[in-house]
């Protein structure tokens, strides 16, 4: 069992370089806004904290956080900190 947990531990600490990481921090130099997206589990959020720590996410897979984004998208940046 403890294999197991120190094998887990050292792959949350392993960190896998992507191609798209210079993509992303040329269109975070050119816009307010970056939009990633992918099948589940690959690493989009990994990515962009690696790209950018300080840059403030907004995930749209609530119900409640993707309807403001879909009835008025001009709302949705102003209300999150």
């Amino acid at each position: 069992m403890r294999k197991k947990n120190s094998d887990r531990k050292q792959r949350a600490r392993m960190y896998i370089t992507r191609i798209i990481e210079e993509t992303i921090k040329r269109a975070s130099d050119n816009f307010p806004v970056v939009m990633v997206t992918g099948l589940r589990q690959v690493g989009k959020t990994m990515v962009l904290q690696k790209c950018d720590p300080n840059r403030k996410y907004v995930f749209l897979d609530n119900t409640a956080d993707r309807r403001p984004a879909v009835e008025d998208p001009e709302l949705l940046f102003p209300i999150r900190p």
